[in-house]
């Protein structure tokens, strides 16, 4: 298989693990919030959101890291297996001491306590799985990765669903997950083990160290960027009613899933613009600068049509008791726009080794947001939260403009601002029709609001016809 077969196909089964991920989720968290009610689905999210806070930190960025070596030095595999495996020990001991402690500072109720203290136990778990798939990504054996990973959440999506069905509350789910982590974890390592002499396995403690010494930026930038998205919950939940969680965790949820469209994207950008910066830095700079004007583009009228259209749809997902979920949706939907634009200015850092730059700014931002978020919501409740995330980003997106336009990328603000005019005019004109055809059908609402978008964009020459061009060879190459 050529080279652009074998990228293609992992990219898809990349984009195939991480499509189902949410979507699974996202079903199951219906059926937790339909059966348990908003209480007990908010303290369910509390305990996996703690959990998926310290999931990020539980191997401490060893997948990337071998990934990358063993897909260099294949013939050295036994040696950062073995030791990533023994450097993985003291990591996920000190990860899930540090869980367990801030459990006790947090002092949550008993049942919330107690859920966090079980999955607390599924870190250890999480981190074999990283291990193991950083093998598997060091060959790029996708396809074995992600058969494990959707085993995984079929087993535990089916056996939770049922559960709760039977009667069983909280606690039973938690158990659970804990159990088929483990279960994902022999997957995984099972595969991996594919590709290991066992005979040739030697730990190196030296070696070991070494290996950490490598994967602290990694990790670093990894964990900065989840805790970003998933500190909201914890602030909440110290703030508001568990109530109160529930409905903001319901429009993340769908906020989340539409989230991976503009995600997935980038597993297939990032290759290519990193070949570029190398290679073509003319065209590194065209591509980026491409990125941002037709994702803005793209993501400005699923924007305007999910803001309009959310008190149809919601309550039929979620039920009339997560009134205050829409409103959160509403405004946390506009966070896309500057998300889109900070996504691709940093890649543009990664892809020009200048993470450690884009770390710093995160870093920045997210204190910057952990301070919104309680400012906004002791106020405001999930609506604050909202607010803070969009205003978060846009904090990010400046930060990040003054060490991008100079260095790495050259923008033509008189251009930008054109575009921007010829978008404020398509937007202006398709808010009437969804307005009005929403109140028979949102779906037509939806369909026919963005072909007017379009229209208008098409009449106002938005696309020239170098742009159809170059999109044109950036398809053929990314496929």
């Amino acid at each position: 298989m050529n080279k652009t077969k074998r990228l293609a196909k992992n990219t898809l089964f990349v984009l195939v693990s991480r499509a189902i991920q949410p979507v699974m989720s996202l079903v199951l968290f219906l059926v937790v919030a339909r059966v348990l009610g908003p209480e007990i689905f908010g303290k369910y999210t509390v305990i996996f959101q703690l959990y998926l806070v310290f999931q990020v930190t539980s191997s401490f960025g060893l997948r990337l890291l071998l990934t990358r070596e063993i897909a260099a030095n294949k013939e050295d595999v036994n040696k950062y297996f073995a030791n990533g495996m023994l450097l993985n020990i003291p990591l996920v001991v000190i990860n899930v001491g540090m869980m367990l402690l801030l459990i006790v500072l947090l002092n949550y109720e008993s049942d919330i306590s107690l859920g966090a203290y079980i999955i607390a136990i599924s870190l250890i778990a999480s981190s074999f799985v990283e291990v193991g798939a950083g093998v598997l990504g060091g060959y790029e054996d996708f396809q074995k990765y992600t058969i494990g990973w959707i085993i995984f959440l079929i087993v535990k999506t089916v056996v939770s669903i049922m559960a709760l069905l039977t009667g069983y509350g909280l606690i039973a789910l938690i158990v659970i997950h804990v159990i088929t982590k483990y279960f994902h974890a022999g997957i995984t390592l099972f595969f991996a083990l594919k590709y290991i002499d066992r005979s040739q396995i030697k730990f190196d403690p030296a070696f070991s160290k070494k290996l950490f010494s490598m994967t602290w930026s990694l990790a670093l930038l990894i964990i900065i960027t989840q805790v970003f998205w998933r500190i909201d919950i914890i602030v909440l939940s110290k703030i508001v009613s568990n109530e109160e969680v529930g409905n903001y965790s319901a429009a993340y949820k769908l906020f989340k899933v539409i989230l991976l469209g503009i995600r997935s994207f980038f597993v297939a950008f990032f290759p290519v613009i990193s070949a570029m910066y190398v290679e073509k830095p003319d065209e590194f700079q065209n591509a980026c600068r491409k990125a941002i004007r037709y994702l803005v583009i793209i993501t400005l009228p699923l924007v305007i049509v999910i803001a309009f259209t959310a008190p149809d749809f919601m309550p039929l997902i979620w039920g009339a008791e997560f009134g205050e979920a829409t409103l959160v949706l509403q405004i946390l939907i506009w966070s896309l726009i500057p998300f889109t634009i900070t996504e691709v200015l940093g890649s543009a850092f990664v892809a020009s080794n200048r993470q450690k730059t884009h770390m710093t700014l995160n870093i920045i931002v997210l204190l910057i947001k952990l301070a919104l978020v309680y400012l906004l919501s002791i106020k405001y409740g999930a609506i604050g939260s909202a607010i803070a995330t969009i205003i978060g980003l846009v904090i990010l997106t400046m930060l990040q403009l003054p060490f991008i336009i100079p260095r790495i990328i050259s923008l033509n603000f008189k251009s930008l601002s054109v575009t921007a005019l010829k978008l404020g005019v398509a937007s202006l004109a398709m808010i009437p029709v969804v307005f009005y055809v929403n109140q028979i059908n949102f779906f037509a609402a939806a369909l026919v609001s963005i072909i007017v978008y379009g229209l208008v964009l098409v009449l106002l020459n938005t696309f020239p016809p170098d742009d159809r061009k170059y999109l044109n060879r950036m398809v053929k190459r990314t496929a």
